[in-house]
């Protein structure tokens, strides 16, 4: 079950900190905020953010989803 529409990438800039750095804290926190779990340490990378959860939409009913967020090291 890959691929569209069942599979999607998005990439949109973050705000960084005045040291011109990733605030990892701070993005956990927006993820976390979407009613969705936070999976710390699933990814090897300290940058990149794991999620899961379900969406309960009208039509399709139950959406679980898992989504990685990976956040550059050179950004």
């Amino acid at each position: 079950m890959t691929g569209a529409p069942r599979e999607a990438q998005q990439i949109f800039p973050i705000r960084l900190t005045s040291a011109n750095e990733v605030d990892i804290s701070r993005n956990t926190k927006i993820v976390a905020g979407n009613r969705v779990t936070v999976l710390p340490k699933v990814d090897p990378s300290p940058t990149n953010i794991v999620m899961a959860g379900v969406l309960h939409m009208s039509k399709q009913g139950k959406v679980y989803v898992f989504l990685l967020i990976q956040i550059p090291l050179d950004t």
